[in-house]
């Protein structure tokens, strides 16, 4: 008797948990700094299906983020970095990188017209070697330079493609952000600010971000496209094993509509059938 109401329960519990995921609200969680692009993405999927209910979360630690999937807490997860993709697809995971997404040296447009730096220049304002912008052709104006942590992907870009970043020592005038949407407000909010953020956040800026030619190239969609413009970070989106079909409705959008808008944030959509 037991052991059939233990049967009973575990078959109730599943048909639920089912039901909850076929039924509910897609749940997208992960990434802080893929959000505003996903955001842009389930905006307009939900123009076209207005009675999908989807909550893209506020971000969620790495560590965190395979375990909410495997619990059912979230349905999606959108990643940029630390995760194998290869080990992933191997246990069974639906692994889509689904666009790359330019890494810029935004600034604050307040009085600031400047609209190019070389590396060399870049690296001087992080070293502290260059404290107005009257010292590169900008107005007269201190320089307040803000910066991710090493371990985060945005630095992790620039110290891959711009030799003078690597072992760069910070100077002490450089504030440091944890999460990339802070990071952004802090340059909108602050006159003379510099950072690194991505293309997306700058055109979500209504003006008030500016991304810098660096070394003679622009974050433009062509530089994006044949490769000049390098600085480039993924963007993941993960299902579990035998996902509803919510999810794949909603990946099966992202590769076909959502490219037209991945592009209008200034990003580069990826089809899967690449990878």
């Amino acid at each position: 008797m037991a052991a059939r109401t233990l049967a009973s329960l575990f078959v109730f519990f599943l048909i639920m948990s089912c039901s909850s995921s076929d039924t509910g609200p897609l749940r997208i969680d992960g990434s802080n700094g893929v959000r505003p692009l996903m955001e842009a993405v389930v905006s307009s999927y939900q123009t076209d299906d207005p009675e999908q209910e989807i909550e893209v979360g506020e971000g969620m630690p790495s560590s965190e983020r395979l375990a909410a999937l495997d619990k059912g807490e979230i349905d999606l997860i959108m990643a940029s970095h630390g995760l194998d993709a290869d080990e992933l697809r191997v246990k069974g995971y639906d692994v889509y990188r689904f666009a790359q997404m330019p890494v810029v040296i935004a600034i604050n447009t307040e009085e600031n017209g400047l609209s190019a730096l070389t590396s060399q220049e870049l690296c001087g304002i992080y070293t502290g070697e260059y404290k107005n912008w009257s010292e590169l052709r900008g107005p007269n104006m201190p320089i307040q330079p803000f910066a991710r942590p090493r371990a985060e992907v945005d630095m992790e870009v620039l110290e891959a493609n711009l030799t003078c970043f690597n072992d760069l020592a910070m100077d002490e005038n450089v504030e440091m952000k944890e999460r990339s949407g802070e990071l952004a407000r802090a340059l909108m909010q602050t006159p003379g600010a510099i950072g690194m953020t991505t293309m997306t956040r700058v055109v979500e800026s209504d003006g008030k971000l500016r991304a810098l030619t660096l070394d003679g190239i622009r974050p433009s969609y062509g530089h994006m496209s044949d490769g000049s413009y390098q600085l480039m970070r993924d963007a993941f989106l993960v299902a579990r094993p035998n996902a509803s079909q919510k999810v794949k409705d909603f990946l099966a959008f992202v590769e076909g509509d959502g490219a037209e808008v991945i592009m209008k944030k200034r990003a580069l959509p990826i089809d899967r059938k690449e990878f």
